[in-house]
């Protein structure tokens, strides 16, 4: 039985008949004198404490009116509901003031939607039927970003409209993905290999499903085709420097190291010099995109050659002998492993003979313009070359002289 509080206020009654107004209701609706859980004994101080003698309610909050509780668990405040990412939660109800009522805004009722920590999630309205039902009512589309976990339904008091009741409760299952992006090693030379691994682990309440990994490497790293290990094997599509991996794959729910996902791959390192970063992004049907931002940082040591030119005289005069000196360093961070020096003879001269000298390079001569190279000093010789092999390591230095005539 349910009577409105206002029919109660009526026919001269004090109008302060309110959920809080203390009562005394004694009932009984057996035959054979027993008590069962739909009768009222014994004194309450209100109609809150009255309700929940009947065991009508088994709420957090026993002040509240009817029922309502989401479809997939009838059992009211109980938190067995599961529900899913993308899905519509839809709810039943009853007990509440017909939509045809006048009393209490007519049937409509706040609703909202709290986490574990009481923060706001969702909130808006529904409206109880002629009858005073709440039949399959959708209310709140579950947003792929919302973390696992169990969430409440809270209904405003028709009377009191800054009380908000507990009325039921429900449980999100979904996949928490954590993506890391690391490198084999922080610091490495120029010209050499960089290993990069992504790893992804799930520490949510149901399994992952992973769509797309896509990874951008500083653009003068440029991925090993073959290089792919892990949980693919399959070359990424490369586009502007960006690596893709398309595919369908599960992320089991982390219980162990082994179940982090893996994905590695090799990059040929550039030959720019400073500290470079990697990041990753990867996204699924059943969670939102991840992103790393820059991460996973390589510095890259590389050598920085510095090359001065001489000659031994300012001012000279035909048949005198100009001596040339070219001294290159290596100002870089890094060892320079193949050194090339090219020279030409200068217009209006000619190249002595055995005049070229220079420790730990081999010098080449040419006779075309720098077309064709050999080690032949025959006439007439119109370019040097000075190649070093020996690795120049950060703050060496060398030198490579040669003398010519002027004509």
């Amino acid at each position: 039985m349910q009577v409105p509080l206002s029919a109660l206020s009526a026919g001269g009654y004090d109008k302060n008949v309110l959920v809080n107004t203390p009562i005394r209701l004694i009932t009984g609706s057996s035959t054979t004198e027993q008590r069962i859980n739909k009768d009222i004994s014994g004194q309450s101080t209100d109609i809150s404490a009255a309700l929940f003698e009947a065991g009508e309610l088994v709420l957090e909050n026993s002040g509240s009116f009817g029922f309502l509780y989401d479809t997939r668990d009838l059992d009211p405040s109980s938190n067995l509901g599961i529900w899913q990412r993308n899905e519509t939660v839809t709810v039943n109800g009853s007990g509440w003031p017909v939509s045809t009522s006048s009393y209490y805004n007519s049937g409509e009722r706040g609703i909202q939607i709290i986490d574990s920590n009481n923060t706001l999630i969702w909130n808006s309205t529904v409206t109880s039927s002629s009858n005073g039902t709440i039949i399959n009512e959708p209310i709140w589309t579950i947003p792929l970003g919302i973390p696992a976990g169990i969430y409440s339904i809270l209904v405003q008091n028709p009377i009191n409209s800054s009380v908000w009741d507990i009325y039921d409760h429900f449980t999100i299952i979904a996949p928490t993905i954590f993506v890391q992006n690391i490198v084999n090693i922080d610091t490495l030379s120029s010209g050499t290999t960089a290993s990069y691994s992504i790893k992804i682990w799930n520490t949510g309440n149901t399994v992952g499903t992973l769509t797309e990994i896509t990874d951008t490497p500083p653009l003068n790293f440029d991925f090993i085709p073959g290089s792919v290990t892990g949980f693919t094997f399959s070359d990424p599509v490369i586009s502007d420097y960006i690596l893709t991996w398309p595919g369908i794959w599960s992320i089991p729910i982390l219980s162990q190291p082994s179940d982090t996902l893996n994905l590695s791959f090799d990059v040929n390192v550039g030959i720019m010099r400073g500290t470079f970063f990697n990041n990753a992004l990867i996204s699924g049907a059943d969670f939102e995109y991840i992103f790393t931002g820059d991460t996973a940082p390589v510095t890259v040591t590389a050598p920085q050659l510095q090359i001065i030119k001489d000659v031994d005289q300012l001012n000279a005069a035909v048949g005198d002998t100009l001596t040339y000196t070219i001294s290159y360093s290596n100002i870089g961070d890094g060892s320079a492993h193949y050194i090339f020096i090219q020279e030409n003879i200068p217009v209006n001269t000619t190249y002595v003979i055995n005049s070229a000298d220079a420790l730990n390079m081999t010098i080449l001569f040419s006779h075309d313009g720098g077309f064709n190279w050999d080690s032949s000093q025959s006439s007439p010789i119109t370019n040097l070359s000075f190649q070093r092999s020996i690795p120049l390591g950060p703050g060496l230095s060398g030198q490579a002289t040669f003398k010519v005539v002027i004509q």
